[in-house]
């Protein structure tokens, strides 16, 4: 950075008072010369030499030295300042294209859905008896507690589709997927990738300390079903 200025000590008056005006004009300029571009005076004044050499010249070096401390210091914290607006618009940016894909999703999930449940709807009495999820020891307890959510939010469900909400209390937690199941229930999204990502934005929030201890995610009623 160039600049524009240079620091003249109030203290060095004293010794300029002492020097004739022939001097006094020598040292300025000698000063100017330095601190534009380094450039050392050869002065032949042993008086000039002196004053040179024992103070002005030291001091004018440590006013350099704490003028390019400052501006690296301004520098650095402008760059850090820069690189943390660029990381903050790309992460603004990814979450809005994340957005974009989910609602995609949840749209095509949605229609699948409603076509699915017109079918459950002319098969129910196949559904219930291939769905007796009790009897099925390969669902886990939490397992069975969010499927029994989810069908009294959305009807009965297929077996692959109960298999995946176990998969899915097995991976996250209990909590996290009953809380994907109800948002899902008011999002009117009951596709399982909805579910899947919510249930693993629930568990980054409570890992951040975004979900209280005490929160209300985990009421239960009857058998121990998270509403």
């Amino acid at each position: 950075m160039d600049k524009s200025y240079f620091c003249f000590l109030l203290e060095w008056a004293e010794m300029f008072n002492l020097l004739t005006e022939a001097q006094c004009g020598a040292l300025i300029k000698a000063m100017i010369a330095y601190e534009k571009d380094g450039t050392e005076p050869a002065f032949t004044d042993d008086i000039l030499r002196f004053a040179w050499l024992s103070n002005i010249k030291p001091k004018m070096d440590t006013i350099q030295e704490h003028y390019n401390e400052k501006v690296g210091k301004l520098s650095k914290a402008g760059k850090a300042s820069a690189e943390k607006r660029k990381q903050r618009k790309q992460m603004l940016e990814e979450v809005e294209q994340n957005q974009q894909m989910l609602t995609n999703v949840e749209n095509v999930e949605h229609s699948e859905q409603m076509a699915t449940n017109n079918n459950y709807n002319l098969n129910n009495n196949l559904i219930e008896k291939e769905n007796t999820l009790k009897e099925k020891e390969h669902f886990s307890e939490c397992g069975m507690e969010v499927i029994k959510l989810y069908e009294e939010r959305f009807g009965i469900i297929s077996s692959f589709k109960a298999m995946q909400l176990n998969d899915l209390v097995t991976d996250f937690g209990k909590d996290a997927v009953a809380y994907a199941v109800r948002q899902a229930n008011i999002s009117s999204a009951p596709g399982i990738n909805y579910i899947r990502t919510t249930a693993m934005n629930f568990v980054r929030r409570k890992e951040d300390g975004k979900v209280a201890p005490t929160t209300n995610t985990t009421k239960f009623y009857g058998g121990g079903i998270v509403v």
